[in-house]
């Protein structure tokens, strides 16, 4: 059984609904300390809704620097193409281009005119996707030394939230099924339904509970029974 901040969940939108009961870090974090839901108890770390990786490396890094030490760390990959910056601000194509700033707790503000503009710009006349894809993969290696470095770190689980870029790290279970699949039409919090964030907290824990040690595969669908 763990304490309440042994866990860290940090990544994208995918884990980004994290403050009520239904909601799958919750009912991750709830399931494996053995505790009941508490709206003033929020798991810990932080899903960066349309922002690029590098707000979750930012994350992971000061997380695994403050007391206490992590055990469990779950992180949600997200697309490599956002555009990074140092204000966790949503900027990746569809939002510069319906200028949707999005908010922590959900919801959307109204992206200000220069922002969107040089969003839109970058992604019109500056974007290098081969770029794009190199930095993630260094970013990947780099997690993979970070992780090595903080041997208190027991179990990791990465899952990829999009196609492509995909990943099989040395260090914790690498999920080959990717979270945009299971998208719900129905979405309630996370992209998924009730059902949907029932379904992965269940299969996160049962990997975590049967944990095949690092540098494994989980090939099964994460979603589902």
């Amino acid at each position: 059984m763990y304490d309440w901040n042994d866990i860290l969940i940090v990544g994208d939108s995918f884990c980004a609904g994290r403050h009520y009961e239904h909601e799958w870090p919750q009912l991750l974090t709830c399931a494996l300390t053995g505790q009941t839901f508490d709206p003033n108890h929020i798991p810990r770390g932080r899903g960066f809704s349309g922002a690029s990786w590098w707000s979750a490396r930012r994350c992971i890094v000061n997380e695994l620097n403050t007391w206490p030490p992590v055990k469990v760390l779950i992180v949600c990959h997200t697309d490599a193409h956002r555009i990074p910056n140092d204000n966790d601000h949503s900027l990746n194509s569809v939002s510069v281009e319906r200028r949707w700033l999005h908010r922590e707790r959900g919801g959307d503000d109204v992206m200000p005119e220069r922002l969107a503009l040089a969003g839109k710009l970058y992604y019109e006349e500056l974007i290098s996707w081969g770029f794009n894809e190199w930095a993630v993969k260094r970013w990947y290696l780099e997690l993979e030394e970070i992780v090595d470095q903080h041997t208190t770190i027991e179990k990791s689980i990465h899952l990829f939230c999009f196609d492509g870029n995909f990943h099989k790290f040395r260090n914790g279970v690498t999920v080959e099924d990717t979270l945009i699949k299971h998208r719900s039409k129905n979405e309630v919090s996370n992209h998924f339904d009730l059902v949907g964030n029932q379904q992965l907290a269940k299969n996160l824990k049962h990997i975590l509970d049967n944990y095949p040690g690092n540098g494994q595969c989980y090939t099964g669908t994460i979603l589902g029974e």
